[in-house]
């Protein structure tokens, strides 16, 4: 008779398998209820540290305009920004500046004067659509809570989450997401139901949405708990 151990290890096994099917299968353009939405690949932007006379500056460039992201939020490890994040266009003077703070990181959406701005605070993640040609955020932000995220090639992965509970059974699991940025609707971030929910499923055991408490998630016998 097979042990728990066992099988737990052959339903670990399993997920990776099925996970790495699971992405290799999502085409980079998705058809549902006969509408074909455009995916938008992402690309990281490189943020560079400038030294100019006894000051460091952090500067980045994307499209047509340059960008420089004022505030290290730690002198000895500038992985954070207070903000804001200053916009100028290529050979104008005007700048604009979007009130963002704890800045963690840009992407650039390809062909486009939109980047994806990256935001923290405490064990959340924010993600910010800003249109370098208008100077404004544009959208709704995606907020996360999760230990993992992704994001790369046409997609932003929040991966499932979850932590131990004294309320109730099991623990308490947080849902997936995975959005892509719809190029035909002003690369607006889209939630792909289907494949969060089979996401949820490949990852926890079980399909489900929002802040559940699941019994043994991770295991082929999660389920959801009171």
């Amino acid at each position: 008779m097979a042990t728990t151990q066992s099988i737990n290890f052959e339903y670990k096994i399993n997920l990776i398998i099925k996970v790495c099917i699971f992405f290799l299968s999502i085409h980079t353009i998705f058809v549902t209820s006969g509408i074909a939405f455009e995916f938008t690949k992402i690309t990281k932007i490189e943020i560079k540290k400038i030294t100019v006379g006894e000051h460091i500056e952090f500067k980045a460039s994307y499209a047509n305009f340059d960008l420089q992201l004022m505030g290290v939020h730690e002198e000895d490890n500038p992985k954070l920004f207070d903000g804001p994040l200053v916009i100028k266009k290529k050979g104008g003077n005007s700048l604009t500046e979007i009130d963002l703070s704890l800045i963690y990181a840009l992407y650039g959406l390809e062909n486009s004067n939109c980047i994806v701005v990256h935001t923290v605070s405490g064990s959340e993640s924010y993600f910010d659509i800003v249109d370098l040609s208008k100077g404004r955020q544009i959208h709704e932000t995606i907020d996360a809570y999760s230990d993992k995220i992704d994001m790369e090639k046409y997609f932003l992965r929040i991966w499932p989450y979850c932590e131990e509970t004294t309320v109730g059974e099991g623990d308490s699991c947080t849902a997936g997401r995975i959005y892509f940025f719809d190029k035909s609707n002003n690369y607006k971030p889209t939630l792909l139901e289907s494949e969060s929910r089979e996401f949820n499923k490949e990852i926890i055991g079980i399909e489900f949405e929002g802040t559940k408490n699941i019994i043994e998630p991770k295991t082929k016998n999660a389920r959801i708990g009171l």
